[in-house]
């Protein structure tokens, strides 16, 4: 089949005009051409779409991206890719905005060259991305994701993620701050469906845990583009400390930028609550760099979902590594996971570009059956519907629910007095230790 659409994936010279199984495994790929704001980053004969944040208030893309080529790499290894074609990565920008996530999205969307969109870093972003998704039928799964309201999405099936939902990082977080002997906690977020969803079980989880205790919020523009400024946020928290002898602490759940912005004000106005907590989006060595006076924030505890340990993720770290040469970021073993997944449903599909096909075998296809993990790609050659494989995660368990969700484990962590972050604990979603 060939294609005429906003992508025009046209075939290479040396490759026959609507594809050949018999063409040399290496030579047979396709091009990518009218891209106006997204560009080929791996060329290949199937593609995915990637939408990442290179810049912005969250600029995680590039070590994300590298984790997705990774996944890529192992993929198109020892000449098997899918149908015995390479894979290929379409990248796009979103510059940390929802709205450029969303008209990337349908940019992608209204491809039917790409089989899939691994979805933007935020929340916010993949909301967005969910709606054009859905309504074009096309798979998408996000590696970072974690708001409640992705759960709820009536999408059947389009939309799934590999990180767990803060409605379990909330509780965890609220656990924390209580068993820390905080019963007031100021919270500052971010205006978007992370922040906001964090709060709210942050909130509800808190208040459950003794009628007694006190929470005031206070919501700010992603970046803070607009009002209240980062100042007016600490100022309010301020009064809400000087109301009560009761120690306070102050929770932020925001991104880099902003957890930088708010700390550095805070510090040069005096302001210093008696601990802070931080949210998985500031668990960033960035982060605690930007910070002027380091000083306030050691000892601050934070959440995140659980880092990836074993035998699985320890090969995917030494192969990333030796690709990238340095570790793997937060979620970069989930986004790893996220094109692993993605490729599996589109290798057990008949045609690896029917979208339909991809979300069935997504959905039933990928956890029971032979086992396998990343590098042992191989043992899915040749392998078609009805088949199942269940495939392990390099970020812990990856079998996706109805809901497209995953069940994990939170870690907490602490800033230690050296200025790095150090892992303090684990929880299950029963509040016990892992």
């Amino acid at each position: 089949m060939c294609y005429r659409s906003m992508f025009v994936i046209a075939v290479s010279v040396l490759s026959s005009a609507c594809g050949d199984d018999a063409v040399d495994f290496d030579f047979d790929y396709r091009e990518v051409s009218n891209l106006t704001s997204c560009s080929v980053s791996v060329q290949g004969y199937y593609y995915l779409g990637g939408i990442f944040s290179y810049d912005g208030a969250n600029p995680v893309g590039p070590q994300r991206e590298q984790a997705v080529k990774q996944a890529i790499l192992d993929i198109n290894a020892n000449q098997v890719g899918i149908h015995g074609k390479k894979l290929g990565l379409v990248s796009c920008n979103t510059t940390n905005s929802a709205i450029a996530a969303q008209r990337m999205t349908e940019l992608v969307g209204v491809s039917p060259g790409l089989s899939g969109v691994i979805g933007g870093s935020g929340s916010a972003d993949v909301l967005a991305e969910a709606a054009i998704a859905i309504a074009n039928g096309v798979p998408l799964m996000a590696g970072s994701a974690t708001s409640p309201a992705i759960t709820a999405l009536a999408d059947d099936g389009w939309v799934a993620r590999t990180a767990p939902s803060d409605a379990l990082q909330g509780v965890i977080n609220a656990r924390l701050a209580f068993d820390a002997g905080f019963r007031r906690v100021f919270v500052m977020h971010v205006n978007d469906a992370y922040g906001n969803g964090f709060h709210n079980a942050f909130r509800a989880a808190f208040l459950g845990f003794d009628p007694g205790n006190e929470t005031q919020a206070r919501a700010y523009a992603s970046n803070f583009g607009s009002a209240p400024t980062p100042g007016e946020v600490v100022e309010e928290a301020r009064s809400f400390v000087a109301a009560s002898a009761t120690q306070t602490a102050v929770l932020i759940i925001g991104f880099t930028a902003e957890g930088r912005d708010i700390i550095n004000y805070a510090n040069a106005n005096g302001f210093r609550p008696a601990r802070y907590f931080f949210g998985d989006a500031l668990r960033q060595q960035p982060f605690i760099d930007a910070v002027t006076d380091k000083t306030a924030i050691q000892g601050s505890l934070g959440t995140v979902p659980s880092a990836p340990t074993g035998q699985t993720f320890d090969a995917f770290s030494a192969r990333y590594q030796g690709s990238w040469g340095r570790v793997p970021v937060t979620f970069g073993a989930n986004f790893y996971d996220v094109a692993m997944l993605l490729g599996l449903a589109m290798q057990l599909s008949d045609d690896p570009e029917n979208r339909e096909q991809v979300r069935q075998n997504l959905l039933n296809n990928t956890k029971s059956g032979t086992q396998f993990a990343g590098a042992a790609w191989a043992v899915t050659d040749g392998a078609r519907a009805p088949a199942t494989f269940d495939y392990l995660g390099a970020s812990g368990n990856v079998d996706l629910d109805a809901s497209g969700d995953v069940v994990g484990n939170i870690d907490t962590w602490q800033i230690n007095p050296t200025n790095t972050i150090e892992k303090t604990g684990c929880k299950k979603p029963d509040l016990s230790d892992c």
